[in-house]
């Protein structure tokens, strides 16, 4: 069966210096692709590669069987790409926020802002709310999101354990729904879904 997102000899070179070479990996719907390593191992570079902002200096990614062209905008819509910077603006709220992300009504965004633990703060502007808030709202906006493709970057730092599990929850709807994701952490977790580990300083494997 052919994997529904691929890639294949992907590499980085960055001023002349090897980031990593020679990355594989396969998933079909409902599959998690970890992608882990120590600082500076290539885990940004990786992702962003995997979400077309940059381009591999080697190899191709396909999706559903063909080639992706990078930069393609086609690729960048079935996708939600969380960095490091999470694209917030310090004088919008919470509420606005999401309202301006997504299509949903305004009782779901509330809802989903209750369930983030961010009701409370929901017409506070961004500039004003804790790193950890911050975080949460990144989350609940990709809560709401409606694209097949997660490709996220270190999601779960500054969360506390309830928003860590609310996060997971939703993870498993989307992957459950037949979603992907591909997640850079230092600490992978479990979920019911079949999984993967790509280390950046070695070899892909199964996790169980």
């Amino acid at each position: 069966m052919t994997p529904f997102f691929s890639g294949q000899n992907i590499s980085c070179i960055r001023s002349g210096n090897n980031v990593f070479s020679s990355k594989d990996f396969s998933l079909n719907k409902g599959e998690l692709l970890f992608v882990t390593g120590p600082n500076g191992s290539g885990k940004s570079s990786f992702l962003q590669i995997l979400s077309g902002l940059s381009t591999s200096n080697q190899g191709h990614l396909h999706w559903n069987g063909l080639k992706i062209k990078t930069p393609s905008q086609n690729h960048f819509q079935r996708l939600h790409y969380l960095g490091h910077d999470r694209a917030l603006k310090d004088d919008l709220t919470p509420f606005e926020t999401l309202c301006f992300w997504s299509n949903m009504p305004a009782s779901m965004i509330s809802d989903t802002l209750e369930l983030f633990g961010l009701n409370n703060h929901k017409y506070r502007p961004i500039k004003c709310l804790s790193h950890g808030q911050k975080q949460r709202l990144t989350l609940a906006r990709l809560h709401l999101s409606e694209k097949p493709l997660w490709i996220l970057d270190e999601p779960t730092t500054g969360l506390d354990e309830p928003s860590f599990h609310t996060f997971v929850n939703a993870l498993n709807i989307h992957l459950q729904k037949g979603g992907l994701a591909v997640i850079a952490t230092h600490a992978p977790f479990q979920v019911p879904f079949p999984t993967q580990v790509i280390s950046m300083t070695g070899t892909i494997g199964k996790t169980l």
